[in-house]
C-alpha cells in the first residue's frame, strides 16, 4: 500500500499430508518440493497497526481462490495451534479439539477463526511443537475448503420478530443491548454480570481476536456491520447497541429471516 509492504503470506508446497504428520515445526521446511500437490500455509503477518483492516483475511481468501484455480493443487492445509487449552488441560487435547458451543461453533477462539474461515479441524500432531507448552507441543491439523468461492455455511439467526415486537426505540435498543452483552459474555467467557455496557469493551479485557469474533457475530446473527477496527477503538456494550439501532432506522440492514451473507472478517496477525 502507498509502495510499503504491510502484510504477507507465507506457504510451499508439500506432497503429501502424511510426510507433514511425521514432522516438527523446525522440520517443516524439508518438505517442500517445487511440484507438490499440496499447498501448506505456513503463516500470515501483517503490520501491527494495519491488523484490524481485514488485510489478513484477504490474502488468506485470495491465496485459497488462487490455489482453486491454479492447476496441480489438490489439498491446502495448515497447522496451528489452540488458544485456550490450557484451560482445559484436565481433558485430552482430542476431545478439546472438538467441543463445540450452542451454535455447533468450535469452542477455542483460534479454532473457531478458522471454522469461520472454512476450514475443517483434522486431528492432533503430536509433537509439532515441543515448546508450546500450553498446548503439550501438538499442533492441529486444519484443511481448507479447496473451492473459487470461499463462504461461511453458518446459520444466520435472526431477531426481527423479537425486535419488531418492542413499541419504542428505547426498547428495541435495550433488546439489542441485551443481546449484545450475551455475545460479548461468551466471547470473553465470563458472566453477564462480569460486564459494565457503559465502559469500553477494550477495557474490560476484550482483545483484538475476541473483537473480530464478535465483528462476525454481530454480522452473521443480526446483521449488523460493525468493523473490528471500531470495536478496538474503545466502544461500550451501550454504544454498539446504539450503533445497530440506527443501521435498523436508516434501513442499511434488516432483521429478517434469510440465508446470511458472507461474513465480513477480519483477521489479526497469527501464526498458522
Amino acid at each position: 500500500m502507498d509502495g510499503q509492504v504491510v502484510g504477507a503470506i507465507y506457504s510451499q508446497r508439500i506432497n503429501n499430508i502424511d510426510l507433514l504428520k511425521k514432522k516438527t515445526y523446525v522440520q517443516v521446511p524439508s518438505l517442500h518440493t517445487r511440484l507438490g500437490s499440496v499447498i501448506q500455509l505456513l503463516g500470515i503477518n501483517i503490520l501491527p497497526e494495519m491488523e484490524v483492516t481485514g488485510l489478513g483475511d484477504h490474502l488468506r481468501e485470495f491465496m485459497l481462490q488462487l490455489c482453486a484455480l491454479k492447476g496441480g493443487i489438490e489439498r491446502v492445509v495448515g497447522i496451528t495451534r489452540c488458544k485456550n487449552y490450557v484451560q482445559h488441560a484436565h481433558i485430552p487435547i482430542t476431545e478439546y479439539i472438538r467441543q463445540q458451543d450452542e451454535l455447533g461453533q468450535l469452542l477455542d477462539p483460534i479454532l473457531r477463526f478458522h471454522q469461520q474461515g472454512g476450514a475443517t479441524i483434522k486431528g492432533v500432531i503430536p509433537n509439532y511443537c515441543p515448546e508450546d507448552v500450553d498446548n503439550l507441543g501438538n499442533g492441529i491439523l486444519i484443511e481448507y475448503e479447496l473451492r473459487a468461492d470461499v463462504h461461511n455455511s453458518e446459520e444466520n439467526f435472526s431477531y426481527n420478530a423479537l425486535v419488531s415486537s418492542a413499541t419504542s426505540a428505547a426498547e428495541k435498543e435495550q433488546l439489542l443491548e441485551t443481546r449484545i452483552q450475551e455475545q460479548v459474555a461468551k466471547i470473553m467467557e465470563i458472566s453477564i454480570a462480569e460486564l459494565d455496557i457503559t465502559r469500553s469493551l477494550i477495557q474490560q479485557g476484550l482483545d483484538s481476536l475476541m473483537a473480530l469474533e464478535l465483528s462476525h457475530l454481530l454480522k452473521s446473527e443480526m446483521e449488523v456491520n460493525v468493523s473490528t477496527m471500531k470495536i478496538i477503538q474503545g466502544v461500550s456494550i451501550s454504544q454498539l447497541a446504539e450503533l445497530s439501532l440506527e443501521q435498523l432506522a436508516l434501513g442499511s440492514i434488516k432483521l429478517s429471516v434469510s440465508p446470511s451473507a458472507q461474513a465480513n472478517q477480519e483477521m489479526e496477525e497469527f501464526t498458522l
